[in-house]
């Protein structure tokens, strides 16, 4: 990728979310972040929850 290629793409990222940010009201955006933390929140709880159950399953095969 050219060094051309590169601006031209940042720009264009700059530039969408720019006039995202700039369309949308403070509610909204608080909204939008609620909606992000609580997906983050639940793919940990399901990372940490299956991580958990693997554990489980490791202790009960080790059992005479």
């Amino acid at each position: 990728m050219t060094i051309m290629e590169r601006h031209a793409t940042a720009t264009t990222y700059i530039g969408s979310g720019t006039a995202f940010l700039g369309g949308i009201s403070a509610n909204e955006l608080a909204a939008y972040c609620g909606i992000v933390i609580g997906l983050a929140g639940m793919l940990v709880n399901w990372y940490y929850k299956a991580k958990e159950d693997r554990r489980a399953e490791r202790a009960l095969q080790c059992k005479p």
